[in-house]
């Protein structure tokens, strides 16, 4: 292990410069409305308001849920942080998405204090500007979602599973335990990442004296897992109902029937990847080099270094076999994968970093080298923020606080409630395939539908009256489909 271009103070200083990065990169623009033509789904313009629904329900209502949509037990973990945040700050888009800005910079600075400690603050510098300007981060790490809380989880699982210590394992094995089971309890399609992570470390430790100690903190943290997933379903189990509504709610990721199925969406995702790879390019590359340059230096490394690039490989490649595969992928769900990437980028520089001390006359070479090399890592991501702020509209804050004003006789909203009535203390009720599809005006009150203009109830039938004396009060244009306000007697 060699902490090329460290001192002392060294680390610290560069993984705060790296989150401070990520910190105003991502927070430049906390008002403003998601990015257009980013993806192909819907999800920048409705998970915010559903993801942080059970949060909103708590702060403004005293309970989790109001009727079948019960996301917040399968994201847990970012659904208690988000209720915390509303208790503090009220309820509203701006204070979710600074919890995600600060999840996001603190996964960049721990991951840029990892690698500055072990292997100096150049590849450090490297690994934590890759991270925070990566397109994908710059565009989803300042959104009130599930994927940047995801991501913070598996980097400090990732820190504990590769902890450097010798002859450690109880401690980073209940810390990593705990950290993966956050991770799956914020989004549980982390297993995989989570997996890989654990069984590329001990892979790379197979035949030094730090395989067992390794087996002995994968196998802790795995058991922690299992403890919190039983503790997790005795919960879910209590909640009549509450299963059932869980599997109705999540998209359908239907199998592939045949093997040739399978070769197709893997070979298709290079290209219909919804602009994962593109976006990723610059760390995807990084991490490409970066792994070369270990493979080849693999019988130089000490046994600490190689459990730290087997996690990172194991944690990228699992995490990206299930996505590869799935017929549902929008490139959010790349974001988690992100790290690995960058880390591994870092240690491509560490492994370069010293070639160039010794063949340049220069002592600055390096220095410039590496601020070169994060130049270029950054630049997609900066051209892109860019973009996206030239044209940036803010009109969710505004939407958020006109239909306060304009809904204040307690009854429920069905709809976009979720995101345009997240600070009205009023049940707000997602209707989405056979979810909360009975008669919502008798059962629950519904006298509010924030919707198409055109849109019409299941239930409206069998309220004719009420129905035909609909008033239409105003409709804001919003990228995932015109949302106009409703008043129903």
């Amino acid at each position: 292990m060699s902490a090329w271009g460290s001192s002392r103070a060294g680390p610290w200083r560069v993984a705060a410069g790296c989150g401070l990065l990520a910190l105003v990169v991502l927070g430049l623009q906390v008002a403003a409305d998601p990015a257009t033509g980013v993806t192909f789904s819907q999800s920048p313009f409705t998970d915010e308001g559903w993801s942080t629904l059970g949060a909103r329900n708590v702060a403004l209502l005293g309970r989790w849920a109001t009727d079948e949509w019960q996301l917040y037990l399968v994201s847990l973990p970012f659904s208690v942080i988000m209720a915390a945040t509303f208790e503090l700050f009220e309820v509203g888009v701006i204070q979710a998405r600074l919890v995600s800005i600060i999840v996001s910079s603190v996964a960049v600075a721990l991951l840029s204090l990892v690698v500055a400690r072990r292997f100096g603050t150049l590849p450090a510098l490297i690994t934590g500007v890759g991270l925070a300007m990566s397109s994908l981060l710059v565009y989803y790490g300042r959104l009130a979602m599930l994927e940047p809380m995801v991501m913070l989880w598996l980097v400090a699982a990732a820190v504990a599973i590769g902890w450097e210590r010798v002859g450690t394992w109880l401690v980073p094995g209940l810390i990593a335990g705990a950290c993966l089971a956050l991770a799956l309890g914020t989004k549980p399609s982390s297993a995989a990442a989570a997996v890989g992570m654990v069984a590329g470390a001990l892979a790379a430790a197979a035949g030094s004296d730090r395989f067992a100690g390794q087996a002995r903190r994968g196998a802790v943290a795995l058991a922690v897992v299992g403890l919190a997933g039983a503790a997790w379903w005795a919960l879910v189990a209590s909640i009549p109902g509450a299963w059932d509504a869980i599997v109705r709610i999540w998209p359908d990721q239907l199998p592939a029937s045949s093997l040739g199925e399978v070769i197709d969406r893997v070979v298709s995702y290079p290209i219909e990847s919804d602009g994962a790879v593109r976006l990723a390019a610059p760390l995807l590359l990084g991490g490409l080099l970066g792994l070369a340059v270990m493979a080849g230096r693999w019988r130089s490394l000490a046994p600490g270094d190689r459990i730290m690039v087997g996690a990172c490989v194991g944690w990228f490649v699992v995490g990206m076999l299930v996505l590869v595969v799935v017929p549902y992928r929008p490139n959010r769900y790349v974001v988690p994968l992100l790290p690995p990437l960058a880390l591994l980028t870092g240690l491509g520089a560490w492994g370069i970093l010293p070639i160039v001390r010794r063949r340049l006359p220069w002592r600055w070479a390096p220095a410039a080298l590496a601020v070169m090399a994060a130049f270029v890592l950054g630049a997609q991501g900066a051209w892109h923020l860019g973009r996206w702020t030239a044209h940036a509209t803010y009109d969710l804050p505004r939407i958020q606080a006109e239909v306060l004003h304009t809904m204040t006789d307690g009854h429920a909203v069905q709809g976009a409630g979720p995101t345009m009535a997240m600070r009205v203390p009023v049940p707000a009720i997602v209707v989405q395939s056979d979810i909360n599809d009975g008669d919502l005006y008798a059962s629950h009150g519904v006298r509010w539908l924030l919707s198409n203009r055109d849109a019409v109830p299941t239930w409206a039938d069998e309220h004719p009256d009420a129905w035909a004396q609909r008033e239409l009060l105003t409709c804001y244009s919003w990228p995932s489909g015109e949302a106009c306000l409703v008043r129903i007697p």
